[in-house]
């Protein structure tokens, strides 16, 4: 694959994976016989756009992106959307990752209540992860997923409130 094919396949503005790599990526999955799929979607993002500005959102954005991808280190990240990034956890971060999981929601966590810094470098991002044994297949188990990470973006919404 040419120059133009690689960067086909990159976020322009992180540098992760693009949704193209990742729906490749979860399509050789499905021989996989032991992965985990994190999820983790930004929070805040409309409040810091809304206030700060859309640099300010992008930065916020990347600032997210490296967090996840510090801590999923051994494992391809990918934007699938905006504000959306996946991670698809084999061999050592599979092997780690309920330790990994926990570090990132307590890092995530900290940084959104550390009142020191300012909005836009409180960065903070909802997770959700599911194990390969715990569907049938790869569509399954991202579902799952997803869903984790949704019932933990509303308890943050209920504990931080919500901006509209």
């Amino acid at each position: 694959m040419g120059a133009t094919g690689v960067l086909a396949l990159k976020d322009a503005m992180t540098g992760v994976g693009n949704k193209a790599a990742c729906n490749a990526k979860l399509e050789g999955l499905a021989e996989a016989k032991a992965y985990a799929i994190v999820v983790m979607d930004v929070n805040n993002l409309k409040y810091i756009n809304d206030t700060y500005g859309h640099d300010a959102g992008d930065s916020y954005i990347k600032g997210c992106c490296k967090l996840f991808c510090d801590t999923y280190a051994h494992s391809p990240v990918f934007r699938i959307g905006g504000d959306e990034f996946i991670a698809i956890l084999e061999k050592k971060d599979y092997e780690n990752r309920e330790a990994l999981y926990q570090s990132i929601t307590r890092k995530f966590d900290r940084l959104w209540t550390e009142r020191k810094s300012d909005a836009p470098h409180r960065y903070s991002g909802s997770i959700g992860m599911a194990d390969s044994d715990a569907a049938p297949d790869v569509k399954g188990v991202l579902r799952l997923a997803d869903e984790a990470m949704y019932v933990n973006k509303r308890a943050f919404k209920e504990k931080n409130g919500s901006y509209r």
